[in-house]
């Protein structure tokens, strides 16, 4: 009991720090943005400054920020390919939007790609192949075949 207890208050501590943390990333990006006027430096600020690429990067996005600026700031200040990618996902942007954008920030395609198959989606460009050809069975009209003479011309 006393157990349950315990892990029901930490997951709700858990749940009004985390909550908090995101409301003071907010604060941040957008007091950093009025004095920089542009989103490029204030996410390459944030992050090399200490902040999580993934968060930054999640909440600039969600704040209504382009992806494309969000996500070569995010890259240029030497964050993690993977925690850029996962948070511009998570911050709602598509998988093509992603993979265009991480593309023009210089990431290794294939490096997109394994990402992106990690996280369940196909970017644009790196969809997997299909598996191969269904196979084709083809029988005769009618049904099945008797055989026997096709022309008289050998009698």
């Amino acid at each position: 009991m006393f157990i349950k207890k315990m892990i029901t208050t930490m997951i709700i501590l858990l749940f009004f720090v985390s909550t908090a943390l995101a409301i003071n990333l907010q604060e941040l990006i957008s007091q950093k943005y009025k004095e920089l006027k542009d989103i490029y430096e204030v996410v390459k600020d944030v992050i090399s400054e200490g902040a999580n690429p993934k968060e930054v990067t999640k909440t600039s996005i969600q704040m209504g920020y382009e992806v494309c600026p969000v996500v070569k700031a995010a890259v240029d200040a030497k964050a993690s390919s993977e925690q850029v990618i996962k948070g511009a996902l998570e911050a709602g942007a598509t998988p093509d939007v992603v993979t265009r954008c991480a593309r023009d920030a210089g990431i290794d395609p294939k490096e997109i790609a394994s990402i992106l198959r990690r996280e369940g989606l196909a970017g644009l460009g790196f969809t997997p192949a299909p598996a191969g050809p269904a196979p084709i069975h083809v029988g005769m009209p009618g049904g099945r075949g008797g055989g026997g003479m096709v022309s008289p011309y050998t009698f």
